[in-house]
């Protein structure tokens, strides 16, 4: 809603259409994968209203084809996950919004959420803090959200084509549900800073 990326992930369903991987990617990630001039950081060059450049610059930086993609705020991001009462997870770092005075949502250590509390630590940002704060904390949640996959045992079944194989899902909405219907796990990325002679901008992005 304040026009900033606060959060990334790339989602893939199995072969077979249920539960999956979901990839956490660092939201001032450089856009060229280390091989532009200058840097471009995800983050820095993020337009709500254009989705398209986000998908070509996540594309860009990752070499993959994006099939569906979404830009959500945090409404919209607690409504595609599934209506879990509770999680269970240990935050990294402290928590601070600084946008509209939001000031600290929580603080480092074991800690129980809900579902909207969860979704508030994805949405944060501090821009008081330096961007990789948030991004171990983004993967803490994550990991606690594919936790509570499968939701439905015996699992929903998956929409086939006439040769029997899985149909993709149309929508983002779609893509969510069915991968919470399988077991699903959080990949991260190998992160590494970028050093000062490949970043004549001294952009705040990591490779």
């Amino acid at each position: 809603e304040s026009d900033r990326l606060a959060s990334v992930v790339v989602m893939t369903l199995l072969p077979e259409g249920q539960g999956g991987s979901i990839v956490t990617v660092p939201v001032n990630a450089d856009a060229t994968a280390g091989f532009g001039e200058p840097r471009r950081p995800l983050d820095e060059s993020f337009d709500a209203t254009d989705l398209p450049g986000l998908i070509a610059s996540v594309e860009e930086m990752l070499a993959i084809t994006v099939q569906r993609a979404e830009v959500v705020d945090a409404d919209g991001l607690e409504a595609l996950l599934p209506d879990v009462d509770a999680f269970q997870i240990v935050v990294p770092n402290d928590v601070v919004d600084t946008r509209g005075g939001g000031g600290v949502i929580s603080v480092a250590g074991p800690q129980t959420f809900t579902l909207s509390e969860m979704v508030s630590i994805l949405a944060a940002i501090d821009d008081d803090a330096e961007v990789d704060t948030s991004h171990p904390n983004d993967v803490a949640v994550w990991e606690s959200l594919a936790q509570t996959a499968p939701v439905a045992v015996p699992p929903e079944p998956v929409p086939l084509d006439g040769l029997g194989r899985p149909i993709a899902p149309a929508t983002v909405g779609e893509l969510v549900a069915q991968l919470w219907q399988g077991e699903g796990e959080v990949r991260e990325l190998l992160v590494v800073p970028v050093v000062d002679a490949e970043n004549p901008t001294q952009a705040d992005v990591v490779l």
